[in-house]
């Protein structure tokens, strides 16, 4: 893990610079593959992260994740698996299809993420969701969310 794990990390860093300061903000050190490896939290503020296959390559074991006012993310492929809570916020979301993966999540808050359908929402896996806000989008039809009974 931990040599695979920090090739992994120094890829993404090279390719991604702002990568860094996303690492820093959360009080990780970018040297330290193994506290990368292991953190379960991340809050992303203000940034510019287009493609979250950067989180879900070097933050495998995230549980909470923040995506607050990342103007230029438009999917969420490639989101941690393991993803319990998730915050999507002032984004300009086109493709829910990366929650579908996210079997283990419970709580999911998507607010003024210009969202238009509530299609995949009605698709997640209810058993798990205990928790879902969508403020302050587009929808106008609420219909796929019956599925999502208690």
């Amino acid at each position: 893990m931990a040599a695979d794990h920090d090739v992994v990390v120094q890829r993404w860093l090279a390719q991604l610079p702002e990568l860094e300061h996303i690492i820093e903000c959360n009080g990780l050190n970018a040297s330290d593959s193994k506290g990368i490896y292991a953190a379960q939290t991340l809050e992303c503020f203000f940034g510019t992260i287009r493609d979250l296959q950067v989180l879900g390559q070097c933050f495998p074991n995230l549980t909470h994740l923040k995506l607050i006012a990342q103007p230029e993310l438009r999917a969420l492929q490639g989101l941690p698996i393991n993803i319990t809570e998730l915050w999507i916020c002032e984004c300009a979301l086109e493709d829910l299809a990366g929650l579908l993966n996210l079997l283990n999540l419970e709580t999911l808050h998507i607010y003024d993420a210009g969202l238009t359908s509530a299609a995949i929402l009605g698709q997640l896996k209810a058993s798990n969701l205990t928790s879902l806000t969508i403020k302050d989008n587009h929808i106008t039809n609420l219909q796929p969310l019956s599925t999502l009974t208690t």
